[in-house]
């Protein structure tokens, strides 16, 4: 009788101390963070399908070459990744290791810009003559004139502020989103800078229960994930939230379009392949997105 009588003074305690962290919680959103609820049903945004790190299967993902081949197909938006040097400065890399892109066995974070640089980006066992591009190098050529979804693969308060800089720097208020699966990277963005746009990554079925509990002030601009990962349940979801046209499917393939537009979700991270055909399928898909904004018709031969 002792024991269970300790147990169930100790379960007490754990209770009250649970539902004080809940009541503190509430009462600091409502405070500082405008408290739960949904966005302004007056505002509307566009449908974007991104190219997946360029033309990232016929030349160096994430390169020059990539970007400007990207001219000729007539594709205004790009998903690149993020990563930081040893040296603090922001480039445009996917892995967080650089033997698959550079041939050296050595963490991108332990070594500095100048490293990065003096090593040609490998595609298909080849080097290519294209260099890492940093960010700010990004922004220079590309980025101003694009839509642009930034993978942030490492997230920390140094890359938050330097991307505020950057963000300050080229006016990229209207063009470019911040994605990264930490809801605290983004929302310190959120607070340093409102303005800015942010995605939560790693959304999907099984996990609607996080949109209700961000404050409205945090609360990321868009949500993604892979599509893979989306069922009709999610999709209901999404509806009754009003979300489509705050969602980016991650990994759409050819096979997906179709579906994808059933479902009634434009935005989307695909990678392009020649072998689609002439009409060039991100052209189709936004084709496809444009008839639907304008005439609630879809009409897509893949």
């Amino acid at each position: 009788m002792y024991v269970l009588s300790r147990i169930i003074r100790f379960s007490k305690y754990i209770i009250i101390g649970v539902t004080t962290v809940i009541v503190t919680l509430i009462i600091l959103s409502i405070l500082f963070f405008g408290g739960f609820g949904d966005y302004d049903k007056n505002e509307s945004l566009k449908s974007i399908v991104f190219a997946h790190r360029g033309l990232s299967e016929y030349y160096a993902e994430n390169s020059s070459e990539g970007f400007d081949a990207l001219d000729s197909i007539g594709i205004g938006a790009i998903e690149i990744d993020i990563e930081q040097t040893g040296d603090n400065h922001l480039v445009i890399f996917h892995d967080s290791n650089c033997e698959r892109l550079l041939g050296v066995d050595t963490s991108v974070r332990d070594v500095n810009l100048k490293f990065i640089k003096d090593r040609d980006i490998i595609y298909d066992n080849n080097h290519t003559g294209n260099k890492v591009l940093t960010l700010d190098e990004f922004f220079r050529n590309y980025g101003t004139k694009r839509t642009i979804y930034l993978d942030i693969k490492v997230a920390n308060k140094d890359v938050a502020d330097s991307l505020i800089v950057i963000f300050e720097k080229y006016n990229l208020y209207n063009t470019t989103i911040v994605a990264d699966a930490k809801l605290e990277f983004l929302s310190y963005m959120k607070l340093k800078a409102p303005k800015i746009r942010t995605v939560l990554e790693g959304f999907g079925s099984g996990k609607e229960w996080i949109y209700y509990i961000i404050p409205k002030r945090i609360k990321p601009d868009y949500f993604s994930g892979f599509f893979s990962n989306i069922d009709r349940q999610f999709v209901s979801f999404l509806k009754k939230n009003n979300l489509l046209n705050r969602y980016i499917s991650y990994d759409v393939k050819k096979s997906d379009i179709k579906k994808s537009l059933e479902y009634g979700l434009f935005n989307c991270i695909i990678t392009y392949h020649y072998e689609y055909g002439n009409e060039h399928t991100l052209m189709k898909y936004q084709n496809a997105i444009n008839r639907e904004n304008n005439n609630n018709v879809i009409t897509v031969n893949m």
